[in-house]
């Protein structure tokens, strides 16, 4: 998005495919047939820098990225100290007010070569007991140009070699 000068209405310009490294192609999910639509949650296995991070949490119903402790804490020391103060508590987080422990930016990787894609997430570092490792939200889902499907229990995304899958590993 960005600001109209001649008007105080925000636009949205898409760029042109000649000027991206991404070429949008269109994703299509398989059909179920015989298989029955998943009820389970999106599971997903994803990279920060080059650390595999196992149990990371889809969820279309954030308004944030989440990194809870556990898996912040073995990060290397060098990542850690990116992190930033907190700007805010989180409303509505675990039907509570929570102050967060931070903020941190963080390269996140989906899929592996040839179709993979890699972007900067803004995360929110939260101490709170969870199973997942990540909780990824609408931000890293319109950032990354994810297409989650919980009744396929798969993720598409757009990558430069064309659309990378990911299947749900919920166990």
């Amino acid at each position: 998005m960005y600001a109209d000068t001649n008007s105080s209405k925000a636009s949205t310009k898409r760029k042109d495919p000649e000027d991206s490294e991404i070429q949008s192609r269109d994703l299509c999910f398989p059909a179920l047939e015989d298989k029955k639509a998943s009820k389970d949650p999106l599971i997903i296995q994803a990279q920060i820098f080059d650390i595999a991070v196992r149990r990371v949490y889809i969820e279309n119903g954030s308004e944030c990225d989440i990194i809870y402790e556990h898996c912040f804490l073995q990060l290397p020391k060098t990542i850690k100290a990116r992190m930033t103060n907190p700007t805010g508590p989180l409303a509505g987080f675990a039907r509570n007010r929570v102050w967060p422990l931070g903020e941190i930016d963080l390269d996140v990787t989906l899929g592996n070569p040839p179709f993979a894609r890699t972007e900067t997430l803004d995360f929110i570092v939260v101490r709170a007991a969870s199973p997942y490792n990540l909780l990824m939200g609408r931000p890293a889902i319109q950032r990354m140009e994810m297409v989650p499907s919980t009744v396929h229990a798969m993720v598409l995304f757009q990558t430069k070699s064309g659309v990378g899958i990911i299947k749900s590993s919920y166990d």
